[in-house]
């Protein structure tokens, strides 16, 4: 991937105020070719920038486009760099937190990440599909929600042909526990002969990924919270819709994480659903939770749900001390074999991946019939392992 930086940084990035065809029109392009004798990265950006000023442009643009040039830096340190050494890496996801710069650099990373997957995306001719990627390592460990929600969503699908014109499948997207203790990529290996067939798992080291996540990097987003800093890969991976979704599903354990989330998704101008929990949990949960939904040229959508909760629910929910026991509890849940508030937890997460095709009124009674499809499993099993899977 280093031999790919160069590419990377030469491409053009428009931004949402129209800044960069301004630069353009004056001769600059901030993301590539202002130098050191062309502009100077002091705090006092506007007066050590004559020439820029005397371009036309304002102390508020000047200020955005050093900031910009900036941050394209220290993302080209990190590519050509990252993985090797921990203050290095620590330095980087420390320079690029979210508001740190104008939200372009995100642009940037996102375009980058999505350059890199489309061979292997190509590869797979995916049907259209919609997408769920939870950010993990939330306020209190669970089961991998999103997961068993997905599954259950393609059961759905498959068994109700009345969106297939829409979204004929379910693609879950995710990793190895990077700041929770299992993740996706660690319980899928058992539950992914629950898939239907065309729906299914990918996880980010099939894409090429598997670089950026060496035990360095790891190490240096697990200590991030002690620093009071966020994690800019929370952002910027569940929010790029790497397969290219009809529908891509996310969350966010933390508040800040949502802004840069949303204005990702307007720029891609992807539909996109962000879901979020009191609990501080990046899914819908026990208690009340809320979804953001974006179409384009649509304005975003907010609506709050609350699941009843209760001890019991939150006992079962809880992640379990083993992978195997983990695994168990999730065959459980699709078995039907959970209590009725439990079932409403992962029958809510799915109905969010059919949620931009229903009206975002009747969201509860939809995740209600997805509960009641859950609950049907204990007489009349559909979601079953298939040992003749064929993957995605």
């Amino acid at each position: 991937m280093q031999g790919n930086v160069t590419k990377f940084i030469e491409f053009k990035y428009p931004d949402e105020v129209g800044l960069y065809q301004k630069c353009l029109s004056k001769g600059l392009e901030p993301h590539t070719n202002l130098r050191s004798d062309q502009l100077s990265e002091t705090t006092n950006n506007a007066l050590h920038n004559n020439h820029l000023r005397e371009a036309g442009f304002t102390l508020l643009e000047i200020d955005s486009i050093v900031k910009l040039h900036v941050a394209t830096k220290v993302i080209k340190r990190y590519l050509e760099t990252r993985g090797t050494n921990l203050l290095d890496i620590f330095d980087a996801f420390k320079k690029l937190q979210p508001g740190a710069y104008s939200f372009d650099y995100l642009y940037i990373l996102v375009d980058f990440i999505r350059w890199e997957a489309q061979a292997y995306i190509a590869q797979r001719n995916l049907r259209p599909h919609a997408t769920s990627f939870g950010m993990g390592g939330d306020a209190q460990p669970t089961l991998n929600i999103s997961t068993i929600a997905s599954i259950v969503a393609a059961h759905y699908l498959q068994e109700n042909p009345v969106f297939r014109d829409y979204v004929q499948c379910v693609v879950k997207i995710g990793t190895r526990a990077i700041t929770a203790d299992i993740g996706s990529s660690d319980i899928v290996q058992s539950l992914r002969g629950f898939y239907p067939e065309g729906s299914g798992y990918i996880s980010l080291a099939e894409m090429g990924f598997n670089k950026a996540y060496t035990p360095p990097v790891i190490e240096t987003r697990r200590k991030l919270p002690e620093y009071g800093l966020l994690d800019i890969c929370k952002i910027i991976f569940p929010a790029a819709n790497l397969s290219n979704a009809a529908v891509a599903v996310t969350g966010c354990s933390k508040q800040e994480y949502e802004m840069p989330m949303r204005r990702i998704a307007e720029y891609l101008n992807s539909v996109m659903v962000i879901a979020a929990s009191k609990s501080g949990h990046d899914e819908i949960m026990l208690g009340r939770s809320s979804f953001a939904m974006k179409k384009p040229g649509k304005s975003w959508v907010v609506k709050s749900v609350e699941i009843e909760s209760d001890d019991s629910s939150r006992r079962f929910l809880r992640a379990r001390n083993s992978l195997n026991e983990q695994e168990q509890a999730s065959i459980d849940i699709l078995r039907g074999n959970a209590d009725e508030h439990v079932l409403e937890v992962v029958g809510y997460n799915a109905a969010l991946l059919i949620l931009p095709y229903i009206d975002p009124a009747d969201f509860e009674s939809f995740g209600k019939k997805m509960t009641e499809f859950l609950i049907s499993q204990r007489t009349a099993p559909t979601i079953v392992k298939n040992e003749s899977f064929r993957a995605i």
